[in-house]
């Protein structure tokens, strides 16, 4: 259960639950001011103290701000380190990152 700089009683059942979830793909749809993104920066920093590596999570979302802002949070709440090795970007940022990357 994450609890680090967060307290464990502001997470609600279902975000504890996507932060929580092993195993298998994971959607996470919520309306505005919901919490999407504090249950998005609370999953990302169990995964990395859980042991996943952290080069190999991949936060995608539609805004640069938005990508740097939730990797600074999950540095803020974990090693800064481990999170700046998060690929983290825009949809299209990260398609023009691989296809540079792996175009050939």
């Amino acid at each position: 259960m994450f609890s680090n700089t967060m307290a464990e009683s502001a997470l609600n059942d279902d975000q504890q639950s996507a932060i929580d979830h092993r195993g298998s793909p994971l959607l996470v749809v919520a309306g505005a001011g919901t919490g999407k993104t504090k249950t998005l920066v609370a999953r990302l920093a169990h995964l990395i103290e859980t042991g996943s590596a952290p080069d190999r999570i991949l936060l995608l979302t539609f805004t640069r701000r938005s990508a740097a802002e939730m990797v600074h949070r999950v540095g803020l709440s974990t090693d800064p380190l481990a999170a700046a090795q998060v690929w983290g970007g825009t949809f299209h940022a990260t398609a023009n990152r691989l296809l540079r990357q792996f175009g050939g």
